[in-house]
């Protein structure tokens, strides 16, 4: 049909754009299960956690909360994916905002607390998510967080990220409670003076790695933004296989890197980054479990 415009100055033209979540994912891989509906919980935001939680929402994961009590220096801009706008604000009220700000219908939660703390004080049930992530990247709190998990029987699968000193090494392990070895299979005590080390580690045991800014007393591992990247695609390619029930044992997954700068610090590589040929060595749970662990007693729970 024609229709006439009689007194009619000036004409708006307009443009309807299609801006909804389905149309937008359209471009990427689409996933077979239903993402979002899944339940994942991430603990620290800091270089690994900021850029794989930014990521999961890119994803498709819609319902993600977060945990840390640690706020953004501009000593951490460089490896972080927030920058300076956030400086001196709560690294997970940042990314809360940021990821809200930039990424649509995503259902993001963060809680300023020490992640122990939440759980003890029952601000987290664990049992409630689908997926738990530790980003935190120390061990002692992941061995806090696997007790806890062992101890109370939850069924929840844990995912483990961390990266070396100087990237010479990116770990990413997988941990469900019904399959052989856990989180603390992973640490041996030395015979001679009864110190525990990670026998995952490409770097020696007994090595003061961590570094000091300026004599100001801020304690830091020296790796780069890169490193956490690669460590994050690791951990998004387990994430996807955990949901795809790709995963049937526990798992060890270790990306080796280039020791270059870690030798020119004067530190010495372990025997496992000697003796490892592969670039990625994947270690099932059955290959690596401490059968007189204190915490699984190396048993199959499956049985």
């Amino acid at each position: 049909e024609k229709y006439s415009l009689k007194n009619i100055e000036y004409l708006q033209p307009l443009e309807v754009k299609r801006s909804d979540k389905k149309y937008l994912m359209k471009r990427t891989l689409e996933k077979e299960w239903n993402i979002g509906k899944k339940r994942i919980l991430v603990a620290g935001c800091g270089s690994i956690g900021g850029h794989l939680i930014y990521q999961l929402a890119k994803a498709g994961y819609e319902d993600i909360t977060i945990v840390d009590d640690d706020i953004l220096t501009e000593e951490n801009v460089f490896r972080h994916i927030l920058g300076m706008e956030y400086v001196s604000s709560y690294k997970c009220v940042a990314l809360e905002k940021y990821i809200r700000k930039n990424i649509p219908e995503v259902s993001i939660k963060s809680l300023v607390e020490k992640f122990e703390d939440a759980v003890i004080e029952g601000d987290l049930e664990l049992n409630n998510y689908d997926l738990i992530i530790s980003a935190i990247g120390n061990h002692n709190i992941n061995r806090w967080i696997n007790s806890f998990i062992m101890g109370h029987k939850i069924n929840t699968p844990v995912i483990y990220a961390w990266n070396e000193v100087y990237g010479i090494g990116n770990h990413i392990a997988y941990f469900n409670y019904n399959n052989e070895a856990c989180y603390e299979c992973l640490f041996g005590r030395n015979e001679e003076n009864g110190e525990l080390y990670d026998k995952s580690a490409y770097c020696a045991p007994g090595q003061k790695i961590a570094q000091n800014i300026g004599g100001c007393g801020k304690n830091y591992i020296p790796y780069g933004d890169v490193i956490s990247i690669k460590t994050v695609l690791i951990c998004l390619d387990v994430v996807d296989a955990v949901f795809e029930h790709k995963i049937e044992e526990n798992l060890l997954v270790s990306l080796k890197g280039d020791s270059h700068y870690f030798k020119k610090n004067g530190l010495k590589l372990s025997n496992r980054y000697y003796g490892q040929t592969e670039n990625i060595k994947k270690l099932m749970g059955s290959q690596f479990v401490n059968k007189k662990c204190g915490v699984c007693n190396g048993s199959d729970r499956k049985e």
